[in-house]
């Protein structure tokens, strides 16, 4: 089986071509100044990953589907594994609207 953050990205998503905007993404506070992120012990792969709202967001979906579909045309997985950090505290969309990600999880998965 595959594995993924189910709303992870690495740092420099924004400028890497995947189209995903950082609009997109999980924040500490409501003007998107603060962008929710998990540090990496391992200095090889960066430093955070930023958390960005794939699940709650059609046009992130979509992204993430594509991915998923890329994948599995060059790999024999039997499935997907979706994963989480669990309660990463209170966050918000760029709207300013606290999001709830467990809330968040089932209407991507279905």
């Amino acid at each position: 089986m595959s594995y993924n953050l189910i709303y992870g990205a690495w740092g420099g998503y924004g400028s890497d071509g995947s189209g995903v905007n950082s609009a997109w993404g999980l924040w500490y506070n409501t003007n998107c100044t603060s962008q929710a992120n998990v540090s990496l012990s391992d200095p090889t792969v960066g430093h955070a990953l930023s958390l960005a709202l794939r699940s709650g967001n059609a046009s992130w979906q979509f992204i993430h589907i594509q991915c998923r579909k890329d994948a599995d045309d060059v790999y024999a997985f039997d499935g997907w594994q979706a994963d989480g950090f669990g309660n990463i505290g209170t966050v918000y969309n760029c709207s300013g609207t606290s999001v709830n990600l467990a809330n968040e999880f089932s209407g991507f998965l279905n």
